[in-house]
């Protein structure tokens, strides 16, 4: 996508791929490669072609008299429609008036919506529409099926979110985003680190969930151990506190009766709106930061390259927390370049200074204070 850009480079992505013995055609593999873009619209019918032909080569076949079965791509709750998810239609024909199963949540099919917005009756095998009528917002990658009646959708849903509910009960240790950079300060192993997150789309939430369980490393190890789209309700944070979770709402927020649970409880809720800085406050936390102090920072002349000396509550967690540091430094050179707005800010690179674990910073101290006088 985005071959309109003067800068495309569509080699050096097929490059990339090959790492991954994904090898397009031209170069001996089996995979088609289609230039497109989405904003033009060139290359959408040689793609569109592509399809067909693959098609045809797989034999790729599909029922269309029988119930629908398929899964979600995306999901939202809108203020007027109430719970809106973007099907798929995998086999059989979604009609309109049907019972079906969607995740955990079940409902009949009130209105049927295609990528034009426009209401359709039905839709067959490789169609997209939005349905309306679910009882709640399924997850993306959640699969769908039409029953016989609104009786055993219900039973079928209820059985899976029980289901659900046990794997996702499990009890670890953690609470407040404090107590976890606390904990990681005491040697105590690894730390673990429970969120719950809810978001206002579906897509938002996928994209929370992979980044933040991504952020775990060998001090601390995180859990999502809930997420999906809608206000933070009562159930929301009686799980929270049940598994000591800290609940993130990226443009969502709590009802009356969930900030109640989180105030009695003592619950660590915290708002976004801006999808890095829920990154970035938890990577604080992943990389132990809370625990290293800065020492010393040298600046060469030309503002082109600082050094930073840091030291860590406990000398053996030093070299780990300089580690983390490297890691984000170019982040922290942005932001660092955004505050203060510089035009060239210098490249950091983070030393551990290990003066004060062998005592000579205290040596020194005491030569430059004698007795008599306070060190400032």
């Amino acid at each position: 996508n985005k071959m309109d850009k003067p800068e495309a480079n569509p080699d050096n992505v097929k490059q990339g791929l090959v790492k991954l013995e994904v090898v397009p055609e031209e170069w001996g593999g089996d995979v088609q490669f289609v230039p497109v873009s989405a904003k033009t619209g060139m290359g959408v019918d040689a793609l569109l072609e592509a399809i067909s032909v693959q098609a045809e080569v797989m034999e790729l076949t599909a029922v269309y008299d029988a119930r629908a079965t398929g899964v979600v791509i995306e999901s939202a709750l809108d203020k007027g429609r109430g719970p809106v998810a973007t099907v798929l239609v995998q086999q059989g024909t979604l009609k309109k008036s049907d019972y079906l199963v969607c995740g955990v949540h079940y409902g009949r099919v009130r209105a049927l919506f295609d990528e034009n917005g426009k209401q359709v009756d039905s839709a067959e095998p490789s169609i997209p529409v939005q349905v309306l009528g679910l009882s709640g917002v399924p997850d993306a990658g959640d699969d769908f099926v039409v029953v016989a009646d609104e009786r055993l959708a219900k039973e079928v849903a209820q059985q899976r979110d029980a289901k659900r509910r046990e794997s996702r009960l499990v009890a670890t240790a953690g609470s407040r985003m404090e107590d976890i950079m606390a904990s990681m300060g005491q040697n105590q192993g690894q730390a673990n680190l429970n969120l719950l997150v809810k978001a206002d789309v579906q897509g938002s939430v996928e994209a929370l969930r992979q980044s933040l369980v991504a952020l775990s490393n060998d001090l601390i190890k995180i859990n999502v151990i809930s997420s999906g789209v809608g206000g933070i309700t009562e159930s929301d944070a009686t799980l929270a506190a049940t598994s000591k979770a800290v609940i993130i709402g990226f443009n969502v927020r709590a009802d009356a009766s969930a900030r109640r649970i989180i105030e009695t409880s003592g619950l660590d809720l915290r708002y976004f709106s801006i999808i890095y800085d829920v990154i970035d406050q938890v990577k604080q936390v992943a990389s132990g930061l809370p625990s290293v102090s800065v020492s010393d920072v040298e600046v060469t002349r030309d503002l082109a390259h600082a050094k930073v000396f840091v030291t860590a509550l406990l000398a053996e967690q030093g070299p780990a927390a300089v580690k983390a540091l490297k890691e984000i430094a170019p982040e922290l050179r942005y932001r660092l370049g955004q505050a203060v707005r510089m035009r060239h800010v210098p490249e950091i690179h983070f030393h551990y200074d290990d003066s004060v674990d062998k005592g000579e910073r205290i040596d020194q101290l005491l030569r430059e204070n004698p007795p008599g006088e306070s060190a400032e």
